[in-house]
């Protein structure tokens, strides 16, 4: 039911939305730009909305783009280049703190996505003292995710001498897996399925912890 009601949330949301703008010509629509900041089931509505043309059907002039991260994303609202971003609350909570005016509407996803992989020699926490674990951008969902699971496990970065390195998104943090450019990544699920497939430990799958979290918003 919660599913369901989604599509439907986010399509009165931008019904509302595009009522705001000043009255134009009977022809022309406001655009509204919407960055996602994840390629994740989380996001799905937005693009089935497009794909359907349900925007269109409700004189809508929708766009999607796909940017790499929530932080890029919640910037580009912050300076106005965008009109909603679709992405986790980590990045957005600092701009919030810091003065910005942006305001988060509705909860898409309450667990995190991401589990903590690790090289195939890595078989426990404690393996990865003094090694490099890759995320996204610092104060985005990944990096979050990533603070979290350290934590969950007894781990912590300083004290433990765990460098955490911005390394670009899932294929990027895969490619410097295999190229042993990182020592574990933190990584979605179908990214997931397939380096466990090649043989990575799966360290701690943040879903099937249960660990309460925030992940995708839209703002």
């Amino acid at each position: 039911m919660l599913m369901k009601s989604r599509p439907v949330s986010i399509l009165f949301f931008f019904l509302a939305l595009a009522t705001a703008w000043p009255s134009q010509a009977q022809t022309a629509r406001p655009q509204i730009r919407v960055a996602v900041s994840t390629a994740t089931p989380h996001n799905t509505p937005l693009w089935v909305a497009r794909d359907k043309k349900i925007f269109d059907k409700h004189g809508l002039d929708v766009q999607l783009i796909f940017v790499s991260g929530g932080t890029l994303a919640t910037q580009m609202l912050a300076a106005g280049e965008i009109q909603v971003a679709a992405a986790a609350p980590a990045a957005l909570v600092s701009l919030i703190a810091g003065g910005e005016k942006i305001v988060m509407f509705l909860g898409i996803s309450n667990t995190s996505p991401f589990t903590l992989v690790a090289q195939p020699g890595i078989k426990k926490a404690a393996d990865l003292r003094g090694k490099r674990l890759g995320t996204a951008r610092f104060g985005g969902s990944s990096h979050t995710s990533a603070l979290i699971a350290l934590d969950h496990l007894g781990l912590n970065p300083k004290r433990d001498n765990i460098t955490i390195l911005q390394t670009g998104l899932d294929p990027e943090r895969m490619a410097a897996l295999e190229q042993k450019g990182l020592d574990g990544a933190m990584l979605q699920r179908l990214a997931t399925k397939i380096m466990v497939g090649k043989g990575y430990t799966p360290l701690l799958n943040l879903n099937q912890a249960k660990i309460p979290y925030q992940n995708t918003v839209l703002a």
